[in-house]
């Protein structure tokens, strides 16, 4: 149950300024004010330390020069509606985190279709786990862009994101909009990632994704 963070793992506060902890040996992270969010072209990494109420100081909040950078880089992006979709999700995360706390459950990070095996010990088994504490509706990114080829042949994608988000929330017991609050909060993560390196437009299904499930926000 432990990780290796190849390269750093950012984070998403109130005001969506990801920060970056060193890449080191990473136990049981919290998921909440200064953690990551998994990203589907990344190599498995687990996210950077979050603070829950009361927890840690934030990793990078004493580097004003590097946040500083990050937020010109945010600034970047060449469409309208790629701003757009990154300031409606990190309002979602501003509203989110200080109603409802960053959470405590211990979560799998990166738990989708090839991740979930048969067995016999146990009916199904979760593997490769990149575990952290934090709320359950934080991970339910992963089963949303996996398989993203079959949402596109559904001819609906908003439809079928929302399929798998409500079949999701509603087997695991979990308010709709917290769940959707933390799921906006991991496609900003993801889009900040992206805008990180370079990119000049977000990727697709990250913005389909935030669209749709918008929806339950």
């Amino acid at each position: 149950m432990r990780g290796h963070a190849d390269r750093g793992a950012g984070g998403v506060d109130r005001v969506a300024c990801e920060v970056r902890r060193g890449g080191r040996p990473a136990p049981v992270r919290r998921a909440g004010r200064d953690g990551g969010a998994g990203h589907p072209d990344r190599p498995a990494a687990p996210p950077g330390g979050l603070s829950g109420a009361g927890g840690d100081a934030p990793a990078g909040r004493h580097r004003p020069g590097h946040a500083r950078r990050r937020a010109r880089r945010r600034g970047e992006t060449a469409r309208e509606r790629d701003r757009h979709r990154l300031r409606q999700c990190a309002a979602a995360v501003a509203e989110v985190l200080p109603d409802l706390g960053p959470g405590d459950r211990l979560l799998h990070w990166d738990l989708h279709y090839d991740n979930v095996l048969a067995a016999d010990r146990e009916p199904w088994l979760s593997i490769d786990p990149k575990p952290l504490a934090g709320d359950p509706g934080f991970d339910l990114m992963p089963a949303l862009h996996n398989r993203w080829a079959e949402v596109v042949a559904s001819g609906d994608v908003t439809r079928a994101v929302l399929r798998r988000f409500d079949f999701m929330a509603d087997g695991l017991g979990l308010d709709r909009r917290r769940a959707a609050g933390w799921t906006l909060a991991r496609a900003l993560q993801n889009s900040l990632w992206d805008v990180e390196d370079g990119d000049r437009e977000l990727q697709e299904v990250q913005l389909a994704i935030a669209e749709a499930v918008w929806l339950r926000w």
